[in-house]
């Protein structure tokens, strides 16, 4: 994978952004001129293992699971009110979320030491919020964040059948005619554009969609079983 999964679900909106990355909003879906599409291609559905991590690509769903390490001297957990122990897992408390108590995780201890690691599940289903539209012979994933505007992962499928997405940075909107900026601020960019499917070609051939998100390899990926 060409980065690490939990980057791509950051980047998605799911978390903080652990690169330094151009953030690109639509105020529509694009390209304009094609119908939205809820599953994703037969030919690249299955699971993508990453060591302890996996994407899944289903019918109708990106799904990405994320393991992290991590580790705590015994002692702090013993004199800090943001741990719980109770039938062999660990529990972290954190009052400012929404979800005041995560984990129930599996520890060992090892010489005064807990060590766990921490799974998160980050999903997108494709429906009203999320879709992809046809453009040549790949796709443009649109995905309608929570303050209503359009982010664009373009899904290339390549010719050994691997799933290359790649998303658009602030250089990218130089070879793109026909967008309209409306604010900008700190890497944040929001547009306004009506890109047809042969305009996103063009600009393809010009080498927008130049940072890549994720690279999900053929020859590793596990077939759904029948």
């Amino acid at each position: 994978m060409k980065r690490s999964i939990r980057t791509v679900a950051s980047y998605l909106g799911l978390g903080v952004l652990l690169l330094s990355c151009d953030q690109i909003y639509f105020t529509t879906p694009q390209p304009i001129d094609e119908v939205n599409i809820n599953t994703f291609p037969e030919a690249i559905q299955g699971i993508y293992p990453d060591q302890k991590d996996s994407v899944i690509l289903g019918n109708d769903y990106f799904r990405s699971v994320d393991y992290t390490d991590k580790k705590i001297p015994k002692t702090e957990v013993d004199t800090s009110a943001n741990y719980i122990i109770k039938d062999e897992r660990i529990y972290i408390l954190d009052k400012e979320e929404e979800i005041k108590v995560k984990g129930g995780f599996p520890f060992t201890l090892q010489d005064d030491t807990l060590f766990y690691s921490e799974r998160s599940i980050m999903e997108i289903t494709l429906g009203k919020k999320a879709f992809i539209r046809k453009t040549g012979n790949n796709y443009i994933l649109n995905i309608k964040e929570e303050h209503e505007w359009y982010t664009l992962v373009f899904m290339e499928i390549a010719e050994n059948g691997d799933l290359i997405a790649r998303i658009l940075n602030e250089k990218d909107l130089e070879k793109m005619r026909g967008i309209t900026r409306i604010y900008e601020d700190n890497g944040d960019h929001y547009l306004s554009a009506k890109m047809t499917s042969t305009m996103v070609n063009e600009f393809l051939q010009k080498g927008i969609f130049s940072d890549t998100l994720l690279h999900l390899e053929s020859r590793k990926k596990v077939p759904f079983k029948e």
